[in-house]
């Protein structure tokens, strides 16, 4: 699935090194986008969540077919889902 995300052009990061001294970084152009999409996933956002409603309607199939055969998978979701009554 390809979908377009908007992203900041910029951006300063400021963080630690492993001496634990603090530094910070300003960059432009594409290595901001990957420090973006990388933080994402530490934040636990998918890209079903930064898509917008025409791209989720565009994908709609795809994410209902994803949806359905990783619904039960993991097994943290699989003890979530309501037992049926006997």
């Amino acid at each position: 699935m390809r979908v377009q995300v908007a992203r900041s052009r910029a951006v300063r990061i400021r963080a630690q090194d492993l001496t634990g001294k603090v530094f910070e970084i300003t960059e432009v152009g594409y290595l901001p986008r990957i420090w973006q999409h990388e933080l994402d996933h530490l934040n636990g956002i998918l890209l079903t969540d930064r898509m917008g409603p025409t791209a989720k309607m565009e994908n709609k199939k795809l994410l209902q077919d994803l949806e359905e055969k990783y619904a039960v998978a993991h097994p943290a979701q699989a003890a979530k889902k309501p037992k049926s009554p006997k």
